[in-house]
C-alpha cells in the first residue's frame, strides 16, 4: 500500500471528517481523526498559542458554520474543534444567507480573562466592516458584540489583527482600508488604533503605518493588506501581503520599526515569500512562536492547478519555519512555499482525503508521498 493510500479504521470516521469540513474541502491526517495542516483548504488563517496549545481559525465557510477552529498541541497534528458561528448564529448586523465573500479574515486572541475574535463581514447594506465576538474558551460558544467596531460608508475595512504591545501591555487593532475596491491606484493604508482594555471598542485616533508604494508595477502592485505584527529583538516586525490575491503576483512582505506606530522600513529585497511552480499567491500569514521558541508562519496559497477567483476552488493552509539573518530580517525557507509541513516527520502513513462538489478523488499530494520535501525547500523539522 503506498504511503498516501486512504486508511480509515471505521467508515463512520470518514463521514465525520467530511462533514466537519463541508463540501469543497480536503485534509491530510491520520485515521484517528487528526491531520496535518499543510494543504488543508482554508483562507485568511489566524494562529494563536495559549499555554501549550495552538489554535488556528480560518475564513472558510461550510454548511456547518463560519470560521472553523482547529487545535493542536504540537503544530504537527490538528483536530477540528467546531465553528465560531453556526448558520443560525450569524451576527444580526451582518448579511444573512452569506456566501464565502461575506465573512473573511478572522483573528483570534486573548484579552484579559476572555478570548476575542476580530473578523471582516458585510453588513446588511453590503459594506465591509470589522466586528468582534467574545468567548470564555477558544472553542466557544462565541457571542458577537452586537455591531461593527469599524465601519465607513465611503470604503470598506478588512483584515483585522490584534496586537498586544509587550512594552506597555496595551492592546491595538491593525486593519486595512479596502481602497483598491474604489479603483485606480487609491491608497490602501494599514491602520493601527488602540483598543479598550476589554477589546470591545477603539480609543484615540487611528494612524497609518504602511501603504503600497507609488509604482503600480512594483511587486506590491496596487495594494497592501493582511497585517500581522510581531515584536522580536527589540523591534516591531510588520508582515503584510501585497498585490492581487488570485494570481502569481500576490506575495508576503516585511517591514520593521523601532516604534510601534512607525515609521516602518520595508525590506529592500522585496517579498520574503512568493509563488513557485506548485503554489501560487502565498499570503495572509500570521506568526506564532512555538513552545520551543521557534517562529513559524501559517498562511494560505493556491495550488497551481486551482488558481482563480471563484470556480469552486479553495486556497490551502500551509506552515513554514521562519529564520532570522544577522541583519535582523526574517526569511522563510528558500522564499517560496515548500508545500510540506516543516513539522511533519518523513515517512509514516498519512491520509489524503479530498471532497469536491462534483467529484471525489483520492491520491498523492502534488504527485509525491507526504513527508517528501520539495527540492530547495527547508528541511523537515521533527520538533516544534
Amino acid at each position: 500500500m503506498p504511503l498516501w493510500a486512504l486508511r480509515v479504521a471505521q467508515p463512520s470516521q470518514r463521514v465525520d471528517l467530511a462533514r466537519a469540513l463541508g463540501a469543497n474541502a480536503g485534509l491530510e491526517g491520520k485515521a484517528d481523526g487528526k491531520f496535518s495542516l499543510a494543504g488543508r483548504p482554508g483562507m485568511d488563517p489566524s494562529v494563536f498559542r495559549m499555554g501549550r496549545n495552538y489554535f488556528v481559525v480560518s475564513g472558510a465557510r461550510t454548511t456547518e458554520g463560519y470560521f472553523p477552529i482547529l487545535i493542536s498541541s504540537n503544530l504537527r497534528t490538528w483536530s477540528h474543534s467546531g465553528f465560531v458561528f453556526s448558520p443560525g448564529n450569524v451576527p444580526k448586523w451582518a448579511k444573512q444567507n452569506a456566501t464565502w465573500d461575506d465573512f473573511w479574515a478572522p483573528n483570534m486572541c486573548r484579552i484579559g480573562s476572555r478570548y476575542a475574535l476580530y473578523y471582516t463581514a458585510r453588513d446588511r447594506t453590503g459594506h465591509l466592516c470589522i466586528g468582534v465576538a467574545f468567548a470564555r474558551r477558544p472553542s466557544g460558544p462565541w457571542a458577537d458584540s452586537g455591531g461593527p467596531i469599524v465601519r465607513e460608508d465611503r470604503v470598506g475595512h478588512i483584515d483585522p489583527y490584534q496586537f498586544r504591545d509587550p512594552k506597555t501591555g496595551r492592546h491595538f487593532l491593525l486593519w486595512k482600508e479596502d481602497g483598491n475596491d474604489l479603483g485606480g491606484n487609491a491608497p490602501t493604508p494599514i491602520y493601527i488604533q488602540r483598543l479598550s482594555g476589554d477589546g470591545g471598542k477603539l480609543l484615540d485616533q487611528r494612524q497609518i503605518i504602511l501603504d503600497h508604494g507609488p509604482d503600480p508595477d512594483s511587486w506590491e502592485g496596487p495594494l497592501v493588506e493582511a497585517p500581522s505584527l510581531a515584536h522580536r529583538r527589540g523591534k516591531y516586525y510588520l508582515f503584510y501581503s501585497a498585490n492581487t490575491f488570485f494570481n502569481e503576483r500576490y506575495a508576503v512582505g516585511i517591514a520593521r520599526s523601532d516604534s510601534l506606530t512607525g515609521p516602518y522600513e520595508k525590506y529592500p529585497g522585496g517579498p520574503i515569500l512568493r509563488s513557485n511552480h506548485a503554489w501560487v499567491g502565498p499570503g495572509h500569514g500570521e506568526i506564532v512562536r512555538s513552545n520551543a521558541d521557534r517562529d513559524y508562519i501559517i498562511y494560505h496559497a493556491w495550488k497551481a492547478e486551482e488558481v482563480g477567483h471563484g470556480g469552486g476552488h479553495s486556497r490551502r493552509l500551509l506552515i513554514e519555519r521562519i529564520y532570522w539573518d544577522d541583519q535582523g530580517w526574517p526569511h522563510i525557507g528558500n522564499g517560496t512555499p515548500s508545500g510540506q509541513s516543516p513539522l511533519l516527520a518523513a515517512g509514516g502513513s498519512v491520509v489524503l482525503f479530498e471532497v469536491q462538489e462534483i467529484q471525489r478523488n483520492i491520491g498523492p499530494p502534488n504527485g509525491r508521498p507526504p513527508g517528501e520535501v520539495n527540492p530547495g525547500s527547508i528541511a523537515v523539522d521533527r520538533g516544534a
